[in-house]
């Protein structure tokens, strides 16, 4: 097995630049793989299963388009990734927000975090190297052909057997 394409050992993180105030980018890693794919799993019934499946047959820009597309379906989810993301306090979730409630200093705070911070950290994930190499890496076991071999549709090997008499239409065979 090769680990080309692992990513370089010495990294530096890249730094935005969000009303004024900077923030480090830290790595992604296994546990946002797995917070990315809760997120997809609970859109999924949503209507995005066939836009998944062709995963590996879509352009960069195709897949943030695709991500920009969850982003309401599962907002709080990604509010506190993107917030851990860039190491910011998270702040109450929108359904558990009261008139008590004070998100100051947090992402929920539109003068720390103003609207226009959510394309920029989105631009910054498509543009971070570990979602570049992830990516690649998908894509390339996408078209893996074990990996084909496995997900293609096969024929029925025995056909369906034939009506009873009194009814209209073939029975499937179990």
């Amino acid at each position: 097995m090769s680990t080309k394409g692992a990513g370089p050992l010495v990294w530096e993180a890249p730094v935005l630049d969000i009303a004024g105030k900077e923030y480090k980018l830290r790595r992604l890693g296994i546990l946002d793989v797995q917070r990315a794919a809760k997120i997809v799993a609970s859109v999924v019934q949503a209507g995005g299963r066939h836009a998944l499946a062709e995963m590996g047959n879509v352009s960069e820009a195709e897949i943030g388009t695709y991500i920009l597309d969850l982003l309401p379906l599962a907002m709080d989810e990604v509010i506190d990734w993107i917030a851990d993301f860039i190491g910011i306090a998270r702040g109450t979730r929108f359904d558990e927000i009261t008139t008590d409630t004070d998100n100051t200093g947090t992402i929920r705070d539109e003068n720390v975090f103003p609207f226009s911070g959510v394309a920029m950290v989105v631009e910054a994930l498509l543009n971070h190297e570990d979602v570049q190499a992830f990516f690649g890496s998908v894509k390339r076991t996408m078209k893996n052909p074990a990996l084909q071999k496995l997900t293609q549709k096969k024929p029925l090997s025995v056909p369906s057997s034939d009506s009873k008499k009194d009814s209209t239409s073939k029975t499937k065979k179990s």
